[in-house]
């Protein structure tokens, strides 16, 4: 889909990048939501604006409850880790 994106918007660089680097590897949760980022802007805007929430609010809710944030940013990293490759 980015690499699509990329060639119906001639944007060479992205092109070259995208097909260097091939697909994530699927049983890299870090790999896989670091291309997340490079999707981003493709999804739709009910989703980006969601995750645009959760990232203007982290900081309050850090602040407010620091072992419940940790424990969900623990939780969040151990379901990605098994839901990738799925």
């Amino acid at each position: 889909m980015a690499l699509a994106k990329a060639r119906a918007d001639s944007d060479a660089a992205a092109v070259k990048q995208l097909e260097a680097s091939g697909p994530p590897d699927a049983n890299d949760a870090k790999k896989v939501f670091a291309f997340n980022d490079r999707i981003f802007p493709l999804w739709p805007p009910s989703n980006v604006a969601w995750i645009k929430s959760l990232r203007t609010s982290a900081p309050a809710l850090r602040a407010d409850d620091p072992k419940n944030f940790h424990d969900f940013g623990d939780g969040f990293r151990f379901s990605s880790e098994k839901l990738a490759p799925d």
